[in-house]
């Protein structure tokens, strides 16, 4: 179907629809770049231009495709619109762009080295370095799925020929492979594999797969005519828990009961879901506002509070004094911890209603950002929109009776507005779908439904699940990536969770009349 050149092929990072080069649907030789879904179906061409060759697309998570054109890298959007050089690469010929895991970053094949470049044009630099007098053409950078190493080909007359990896850093290049003819390296969605083609097998053209240190080398397809590319669909990255105090990946039934005064002391009560046992603890007073979060990046969430009389959190990830204390804030702020920086850890943040501004302490190096996005009446929303596991600048608008959600994607820094809901609903933004992505979403009280966006923005999905009074307090439970629908039904404290792994029902006393799910921590 694909045609006689090399059908070059991008997953997107959904792994729902494929980019390919070709020429079969085109008399003129030149190749043009097409998508289609991953079933094959619903080909359409995305780029026209009858005289020159484009080849080898790269899909970012940002929904940009990075392609070659005339010797250049050029990027357009996934519908084929916006079709512009990328004008800040100075490298003669560059080749095989590879987009980074969160889209910040380009790698790129430029005569026999590898380079990378950042997705706003800046800090082009050479990532791989030459061992003269014999070497020859790199070819096919790819890069991990955590982001940290890229595997690349090198060709015949290369001393260190086959399939190289090396650190995204630059550092500790490794030889995986002794054939001059290995290319096209791709990683499994998981990071624990690699195939590769193998042009010179003695039993014909060859997919190969090997471990991500060279070992266990394995042939599983062969050919009489050489392979035009392979490409491993990519596992997307699911959600992590914001809700999981004991590290197993799955949301906690988990309640905090305030004090009944600013100075009355408050309690925590979690049922961990690993093994069914319960703990609580004294934290915080009737003043504070609950900011569950991971602070230390140890894969579990660490109960914390914000106290906005004095701008302080403080949070139980301390053994040695029961408690840490950072003053991040004053008096007026709304917390909204994130992880702004993508370094795995929650950073302090507040949004100022009086200025409207986001000041963010940044885990990663103690540094701090302050921007201005939203207004008086705004209200801050946890949402990691684009899927680069960064979390955005977000905030809810009311204009007349309806709901916009204003929404900076922190990969490409531009915003985005869409519409849903009307007053009287609550916006509870999550992962339902288990694209990495948080969904807008709403639930509406009244018929008691929910009401979830698609990725796409053009259509909406609908589950009725609730009673009237009922609180929606979504999470994932049951550990599939995906947030539930779920309700906490104050009289007789009582959880129902519509299962999104199986659409089985599951009902969990835990709480009183005065609790608050602690998974509505973040529902404005």
């Amino acid at each position: 179907m694909l045609g006689p050149i090399p059908a070059q092929l991008a997953w997107s990072p959904d792994g729902s629809k494929i980019a390919f080069a070709s020429r079969v649907y085109d008399p003129h030789p030149p190749a043009e770049l097409y998508v289609m879904k991953a079933d094959g179906t619903n080909i359409t061409r995305l780029t026209d231009t009858p005289s020159i060759n484009e080849l080898n697309p790269s899909w970012s998570v940002t929904g940009k495709i990075a392609y070659e054109r005339d010797q250049k890298i050029w990027t357009m959007n996934a519908d084929g619109t916006n079709q512009a050089l990328f004008s800040a690469i100075t490298q003669p010929a560059p080749s095989g762009p590879a987009w980074s895991p969160d889209g910040s970053k380009l790698a790129f094949a430029s005569g026999n080295e590898i380079w990378l470049i950042n997705a706003d044009g800046t800090n082009e630099h050479r990532l791989t370095i030459s061992v003269p007098p014999f070497d020859a053409p790199t070819n096919s950078p790819a890069w991990s799925p955590d982001g940290l190493k890229i595997a690349y080909g090198k060709t015949s007359f290369a001393q260190d020929f086959g399939i190289n990896v090396i650190n995204a850093d630059g550092t500790n290049k490794v030889r995986l492979t002794m054939e001059d003819q290995d290319t096209s390296p791709t990683w499994s969605g998981d990071g624990t594999k690699i195939a590769f083609l193998r042009q010179n097998s003695p039993f014909g053209p060859a997919v190969c797969v090997m471990n991500t240190d060279g070992s266990n080398q394995v042939r599983i397809a062969t050919n009489n005519r050489p392979f035009h590319d392979v490409a491993w669909k990519p596992v997307p990255a699911a959600s992590r828990p914001r809700f999981d105090f004991d590290g197993d990946n799955k949301d906690d039934f988990a309640v905090y009961n305030p004090g009944d005064s600013p100075t009355a002391q408050s309690y925590w009560h979690i049922l961990r879901s690993s093994d069914n046992s319960y703990f609580s603890t004294q934290f915080g007073s009737g003043e504070d506002k609950i900011v569950p979060a991971d602070y230390n990046g140890d894969g579990s969430t660490d109960v914390a509070v914000f106290r906005p009389s004095t701008g302080y959190w403080y949070t139980s990830q301390d053994p040695a004094t029961g408690y840490g204390a950072v003053q991040w804030g004053i008096e007026g702020d709304i917390p909204i911890p994130g992880d702004f920086d993508g370094d795995g850890t929650a950073d302090h943040a507040v949004y100022r209603p009086s200025d409207g501004v986001w000041y963010i302490l940044r885990s990663s190096d103690n540094g701090f950002i302050a921007r201005q996005f939203g207004t008086a009446t705004d209200k801050p929303l946890l949402m990691d929109y684009d899927g680069d596991r960064k979390t955005d600048l977000a905030f809810l608008r009311t204009v007349g009776t309806d709901y916009y959600w204003f929404i900076l994607q922190s990969s490409n820094n531009t915003a985005v507005v869409p519409r849903l809901g009307v007053v009287g609903d609550k916006a509870v933004p999550a992962d339902y779908d288990g694209d990495g992505r948080s969904n807008i979403a709403v639930y509406k009280p009244e018929p008691r439904t929910w009401v979830i966006l698609n990725a796409a923005g053009n259509g909406t999905v609908e589950q009725q699940w609730g009673q009237s009074g009922d609180m929606a307090a979504p999470g994932d439970f049951d550990g599939d990536g995906k947030a539930d629908f779920t309700i906490f039904r104050a009289d007789g404290a009582t959880w129902a969770v519509l299962r999104s792994a199986d659409g089985g029902i599951v009902s969990q006393q835990w709480g009183n009349g005065t609790s608050v799910p602690v998974t509505r921590a973040y529902i404005p």
